[in-house]
Protein backbone atom coordinates (compact mmCIF):
# COMPACT_ATOMS: atom_id res chain seq x y z
CA UNK A 1 0.00 0.00 0.00
CA UNK A 2 1.36 3.45 -0.91
CA UNK A 3 1.08 6.55 1.23
CA UNK A 4 -1.34 8.11 -1.25
CA UNK A 5 -3.80 5.30 -0.65
CA UNK A 6 -3.93 5.89 3.09
CA UNK A 7 -7.31 7.01 4.34
CA UNK A 8 -5.92 9.08 7.18
CA UNK A 9 -3.74 11.50 5.21
CA UNK A 10 -3.83 14.10 7.97
CA UNK A 11 -2.19 11.67 10.40
CA UNK A 12 0.46 10.79 7.82
CA UNK A 13 1.23 14.47 7.25
CA UNK A 14 1.48 15.03 11.00
CA UNK A 15 3.92 12.15 11.35
CA UNK A 16 6.06 13.49 8.52
CA UNK A 17 6.08 16.92 10.17
CA UNK A 18 7.26 15.45 13.47
CA UNK A 19 10.04 13.49 11.82
CA UNK A 20 11.21 16.48 9.82
CA UNK A 21 11.45 18.46 13.07
CA UNK A 22 13.65 15.83 14.67
CA UNK A 23 16.60 17.66 16.37
CA UNK A 24 19.10 15.50 14.48
CA UNK A 25 17.73 16.79 11.17
CA UNK A 26 18.05 20.39 12.40
CA UNK A 27 21.69 19.88 13.44
CA UNK A 28 22.54 18.53 10.00
CA UNK A 29 20.82 21.44 8.26
CA UNK A 30 22.58 24.01 10.48
CA UNK A 31 26.01 22.58 9.70
CA UNK A 32 25.21 22.56 6.03
CA UNK A 33 23.92 26.14 6.13
CA UNK A 34 27.14 27.40 7.74
CA UNK A 35 29.28 25.62 5.15
CA UNK A 36 27.25 26.91 2.22
CA UNK A 37 27.19 30.52 3.38
CA UNK A 38 30.96 30.44 3.85
CA UNK A 39 31.72 28.76 0.53
CA UNK A 40 29.34 30.97 -1.47
CA UNK A 41 30.81 34.18 -0.05
CA UNK A 42 27.77 35.83 1.52
CA UNK A 43 28.10 39.65 1.59
CA UNK A 44 25.65 42.08 3.20
CA UNK A 45 25.36 45.17 1.02
CA UNK A 46 25.06 48.70 2.48
CA UNK A 47 21.53 49.72 3.44
CA UNK A 48 19.91 51.18 6.55
CA UNK A 49 18.07 48.43 8.40
CA UNK A 50 15.61 50.82 10.07
CA UNK A 51 14.77 52.30 6.68
CA UNK A 52 14.09 48.80 5.35
CA UNK A 53 11.72 47.99 8.25
CA UNK A 54 9.81 51.27 7.76
CA UNK A 55 9.65 50.67 4.02
CA UNK A 56 8.37 47.13 4.63
CA UNK A 57 5.67 48.49 6.96
CA UNK A 58 4.53 50.94 4.29
CA UNK A 59 4.25 48.15 1.69
CA UNK A 60 3.05 45.19 3.75
CA UNK A 61 0.81 46.99 6.22
CA UNK A 62 0.05 50.06 4.07
CA UNK A 63 1.32 52.41 6.79
CA UNK A 64 1.82 56.01 5.77
CA UNK A 65 5.57 56.77 5.89
CA UNK A 66 6.65 59.64 8.14
CA UNK A 67 9.97 60.19 6.38
CA UNK A 68 11.32 60.04 2.86
CA UNK A 69 12.88 56.69 2.05
CA UNK A 70 16.46 56.24 0.95
CA UNK A 71 15.60 52.79 -0.45
CA UNK A 72 13.16 51.35 -2.98
CA UNK A 73 12.15 47.97 -4.40
CA UNK A 74 15.36 47.72 -6.42
CA UNK A 75 17.73 48.41 -3.50
CA UNK A 76 20.21 45.49 -3.14
CA UNK A 77 20.30 43.77 0.28
CA UNK A 78 22.97 41.09 0.00
CA UNK A 79 25.13 39.27 -2.48
CA UNK A 80 25.43 35.47 -2.57
CA UNK A 81 27.96 34.25 -5.10
CA UNK A 82 26.84 35.71 -8.43
CA UNK A 83 23.34 36.57 -7.21
CA UNK A 84 22.02 39.73 -5.59
CA UNK A 85 18.84 39.78 -3.51
CA UNK A 86 16.85 43.02 -3.45
CA UNK A 87 14.19 44.69 -1.33
CA UNK A 88 11.60 43.41 -3.78
CA UNK A 89 12.76 39.81 -3.22
CA UNK A 90 12.49 40.29 0.55
CA UNK A 91 9.01 41.82 0.37
CA UNK A 92 7.78 39.06 -1.94
CA UNK A 93 8.98 36.46 0.56
CA UNK A 94 7.54 38.36 3.54
CA UNK A 95 4.07 38.61 2.01
CA UNK A 96 3.56 34.86 2.26
CA UNK A 97 5.88 33.86 5.13
CA UNK A 98 5.62 36.43 7.92
CA UNK A 99 2.42 35.11 9.48
CA UNK A 100 3.00 32.96 12.59
CA UNK A 101 1.37 29.57 12.03
CA UNK A 102 -1.80 29.16 14.07
CA UNK A 103 -1.74 32.72 15.41
CA UNK A 104 -2.99 36.15 14.43
CA UNK A 105 0.42 37.75 15.09
CA UNK A 106 3.21 38.20 12.57
CA UNK A 107 6.96 37.62 12.88
CA UNK A 108 9.33 40.51 13.35
CA UNK A 109 11.05 41.89 10.27
CA UNK A 110 14.39 40.59 11.59
CA UNK A 111 12.99 37.06 11.92
CA UNK A 112 11.58 37.15 8.39
CA UNK A 113 14.89 38.48 7.06
CA UNK A 114 16.80 35.59 8.70
CA UNK A 115 14.40 33.04 7.19
CA UNK A 116 14.63 34.79 3.80
CA UNK A 117 18.43 34.69 3.95
CA UNK A 118 18.43 30.97 4.80
CA UNK A 119 16.07 30.19 1.94
CA UNK A 120 18.28 32.16 -0.45
CA UNK A 121 21.39 30.29 0.72
CA UNK A 122 19.91 26.83 0.13
CA UNK A 123 18.33 27.94 -3.14
CA UNK A 124 21.68 29.27 -4.38
CA UNK A 125 23.47 26.07 -3.49
CA UNK A 126 20.92 23.90 -5.30
CA UNK A 127 21.47 26.01 -8.42
CA UNK A 128 25.29 25.94 -8.19
CA UNK A 129 26.09 22.48 -6.93
CA UNK A 130 28.43 21.82 -9.83
CA UNK A 131 30.58 24.84 -8.92
CA UNK A 132 31.73 23.39 -5.60
CA UNK A 133 34.61 21.07 -4.88
CA UNK A 134 34.19 17.31 -5.08
CA UNK A 135 34.24 16.68 -1.32
CA UNK A 136 31.56 19.25 -0.67
CA UNK A 137 29.48 17.98 -3.58
CA UNK A 138 29.81 14.44 -2.22
CA UNK A 139 28.60 15.56 1.19
CA UNK A 140 25.60 17.31 -0.34
CA UNK A 141 24.78 14.22 -2.36
CA UNK A 142 24.82 12.21 0.86
CA UNK A 143 22.42 14.71 2.38
CA UNK A 144 20.13 14.52 -0.66
CA UNK A 145 20.28 10.73 -0.57
CA UNK A 146 19.46 10.86 3.13
CA UNK A 147 16.39 12.95 2.36
CA UNK A 148 15.46 10.56 -0.43
CA UNK A 149 15.82 7.62 1.93
CA UNK A 150 13.71 9.51 4.48
CA UNK A 151 10.93 10.01 1.92
CA UNK A 152 11.08 6.38 0.82
CA UNK A 153 10.87 5.14 4.41
CA UNK A 154 8.01 7.54 5.10
CA UNK A 155 5.99 6.44 2.08
CA UNK A 156 6.68 2.71 2.28
CA UNK A 157 7.16 2.01 5.99
CA UNK A 158 6.45 4.65 8.62
CA UNK A 159 3.21 6.17 7.31
CA UNK A 160 1.77 2.77 6.41
CA UNK A 161 2.58 1.29 9.83
CA UNK A 162 1.12 4.33 11.60
CA UNK A 163 -2.12 4.60 9.67
CA UNK A 164 -3.15 1.24 8.23
CA UNK A 165 -5.42 0.15 11.08
CA UNK A 166 -6.71 -2.91 9.23
CA UNK A 167 -3.20 -4.30 8.74
CA UNK A 168 -2.27 -3.41 12.32
CA UNK A 169 -5.23 -5.43 13.57
CA UNK A 170 -4.40 -8.30 11.22
CA UNK A 171 -0.81 -8.35 12.50
CA UNK A 172 -2.11 -8.31 16.07
CA UNK A 173 -4.47 -11.24 15.44
CA UNK A 174 -1.60 -13.30 14.02
CA UNK A 175 0.62 -12.54 17.03
CA UNK A 176 -1.81 -12.25 19.94
CA UNK A 177 0.24 -14.33 22.34
CA UNK A 178 3.10 -11.89 21.96
CA UNK A 179 1.14 -9.10 23.64
CA UNK A 180 0.51 -9.96 27.26
CA UNK A 181 0.15 -8.05 30.47
CA UNK A 182 2.76 -9.03 33.01
CA UNK A 183 2.62 -7.47 36.48
CA UNK A 184 0.41 -4.45 35.89
CA UNK A 185 -2.04 -2.10 37.52
CA UNK A 186 -4.84 0.32 36.83
CA UNK A 187 -3.35 3.61 37.92
CA UNK A 188 -3.56 7.37 37.71
CA UNK A 189 -0.19 8.96 36.92
CA UNK A 190 0.34 12.61 37.84
CA UNK A 191 3.01 14.57 35.93
CA UNK A 192 4.09 17.84 37.54
CA UNK A 193 6.24 20.75 36.41
CA UNK A 194 8.57 20.39 39.40
CA UNK A 195 9.00 18.52 42.67
CA UNK A 196 7.37 21.23 44.80
CA UNK A 197 4.14 21.06 42.77
CA UNK A 198 4.28 17.26 42.97
CA UNK A 199 4.55 17.44 46.78
CA UNK A 200 1.53 19.72 47.01
CA UNK A 201 -0.60 17.66 44.64
CA UNK A 202 0.42 14.39 46.28
CA UNK A 203 -0.65 15.68 49.69
CA UNK A 204 -4.03 16.68 48.24
CA UNK A 205 -4.53 13.30 46.54
CA UNK A 206 -3.62 11.40 49.72
CA UNK A 207 -6.15 13.46 51.62
CA UNK A 208 -8.89 13.00 49.02
CA UNK A 209 -8.05 10.05 46.68
CA UNK A 210 -11.53 9.73 45.22
CA UNK A 211 -11.54 13.42 44.33
CA UNK A 212 -8.24 13.44 42.42
CA UNK A 213 -9.95 14.90 39.32
CA UNK A 214 -11.04 17.95 41.31
CA UNK A 215 -7.65 18.28 42.99
CA UNK A 216 -5.65 18.36 39.78
CA UNK A 217 -7.84 21.15 38.37
CA UNK A 218 -6.46 23.45 41.08
CA UNK A 219 -2.96 23.23 39.61
CA UNK A 220 -3.82 24.29 36.05
CA UNK A 221 -1.09 23.73 33.47
CA UNK A 222 1.49 22.97 36.17
CA UNK A 223 0.37 19.34 36.12
CA UNK A 224 -1.37 16.83 33.89
CA UNK A 225 -2.58 13.29 34.30
CA UNK A 226 -2.73 9.95 32.48
CA UNK A 227 -4.86 7.03 33.58
CA UNK A 228 -5.30 3.45 32.45
CA UNK A 229 -3.61 0.09 32.79
CA UNK A 230 0.18 0.13 32.81
CA UNK A 231 3.01 -2.34 33.31
CA UNK A 232 4.29 -1.89 36.88
CA UNK A 233 7.75 -1.03 35.54
CA UNK A 234 6.26 1.95 33.68
CA UNK A 235 4.43 3.44 36.67
CA UNK A 236 6.39 6.24 38.39
CA UNK A 237 7.23 5.68 42.04
CA UNK A 238 7.08 1.86 42.01
CA UNK A 239 10.75 0.96 41.57
CA UNK A 240 11.48 0.10 45.20
CA UNK A 241 8.03 -0.89 46.47
CA UNK A 242 5.40 -3.56 46.03
CA UNK A 243 2.36 -1.62 44.79
CA UNK A 244 -1.05 -2.26 46.29
CA UNK A 245 -4.55 -0.98 45.59
CA UNK A 246 -5.25 2.42 47.14
CA UNK A 247 -1.58 3.36 47.41
CA UNK A 248 -0.21 6.77 46.48
CA UNK A 249 3.43 6.22 45.50
CA UNK A 250 6.40 8.40 46.26
CA UNK A 251 7.67 11.06 43.87
CA UNK A 252 10.00 10.19 40.99
CA UNK A 253 12.05 13.11 39.69
CA UNK A 254 13.23 13.56 36.11
CA UNK A 255 16.77 14.96 36.25
CA UNK A 256 16.65 16.08 32.60
CA UNK A 257 14.02 18.80 33.10
CA UNK A 258 13.38 18.74 36.89
CA UNK A 259 9.79 17.58 36.36
CA UNK A 260 8.33 15.08 38.81
CA UNK A 261 5.68 12.35 38.83
CA UNK A 262 3.83 10.07 41.22
CA UNK A 263 0.97 7.59 40.93
CA UNK A 264 -2.29 6.56 42.55
CA UNK A 265 -2.75 2.78 42.30
CA UNK A 266 -6.34 1.59 41.77
CA UNK A 267 -6.16 -2.14 40.99
CA UNK A 268 -3.14 -4.47 40.93
CA UNK A 269 -3.00 -7.43 38.52
CA UNK A 270 -0.51 -10.18 39.38
CA UNK A 271 -1.52 -12.82 36.82
CA UNK A 272 -0.52 -12.58 33.14
CA UNK A 273 -3.31 -11.87 30.65
CA UNK A 274 -3.62 -11.11 26.96
CA UNK A 275 -3.85 -7.49 25.90
CA UNK A 276 -6.64 -6.21 23.69
CA UNK A 277 -5.74 -4.62 20.35
CA UNK A 278 -6.22 -1.11 21.76
CA UNK A 279 -4.05 -1.89 24.78
CA UNK A 280 -1.27 -3.32 22.61
CA UNK A 281 -1.55 -0.90 19.69
CA UNK A 282 1.61 1.15 20.29
CA UNK A 283 3.71 -2.05 20.45
CA UNK A 284 1.84 -3.50 17.47
CA UNK A 285 2.68 -0.42 15.38
CA UNK A 286 6.37 -0.74 16.26
CA UNK A 287 6.48 -4.45 15.49
CA UNK A 288 4.44 -4.09 12.30
CA UNK A 289 6.78 -1.31 11.15
CA UNK A 290 9.79 -3.57 11.75
CA UNK A 291 8.05 -6.35 9.82
CA UNK A 292 7.39 -4.04 6.86
CA UNK A 293 11.00 -2.92 6.88
CA UNK A 294 12.31 -6.50 6.86
CA UNK A 295 10.05 -7.41 3.93
CA UNK A 296 11.06 -4.28 2.05
CA UNK A 297 14.79 -4.95 2.55
CA UNK A 298 14.34 -8.59 1.50
CA UNK A 299 12.53 -7.46 -1.66
CA UNK A 300 15.33 -5.00 -2.47
CA UNK A 301 17.94 -7.73 -2.02
CA UNK A 302 15.96 -10.00 -4.33
CA UNK A 303 15.58 -7.34 -7.03
CA UNK A 304 19.11 -5.94 -6.70
CA UNK A 305 21.43 -8.77 -5.63
CA UNK A 306 24.89 -7.73 -4.46
CA UNK A 307 27.78 -9.40 -6.26
CA UNK A 308 31.25 -9.14 -4.76
CA UNK A 309 34.28 -9.15 -7.00
CA UNK A 310 36.46 -11.47 -4.93
CA UNK A 311 39.62 -10.61 -6.84
CA UNK A 312 39.26 -6.88 -6.19
CA UNK A 313 38.23 -7.52 -2.56
CA UNK A 314 41.44 -9.44 -1.89
CA UNK A 315 43.51 -6.52 -3.17
CA UNK A 316 41.70 -4.16 -0.78
CA UNK A 317 42.05 -6.23 2.40
CA UNK A 318 45.78 -6.76 1.89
Amino acid sequence: MSATSLKNKAAADELKSRLEKDPRMNVTKERMYNRIISAAGFQRLPYQEQQLWLYADSVLDKKQPRVAFSINHATPLFRLGDKIKTVNDFLTYAMTNRQITGAAAVKSHAEVMEEFKRQAVFEYFREHLEDYNADFRKQMNEFKEGNLFFDIMMNNIWAVAQNDTAEQRNYFNLNKNKYQWKNSADAVIFYCSDEQIAQQLMAAVKKNPAGWKDEIQKFGDRSNVDSGRFEITKIPGTKKIIPRAGMVTGIEKNTDDNSAAFSYILIVYTKPSLKTFDEARSDVITDYQNELEKKWVAELKRKYPVKVNERVLKTIIK
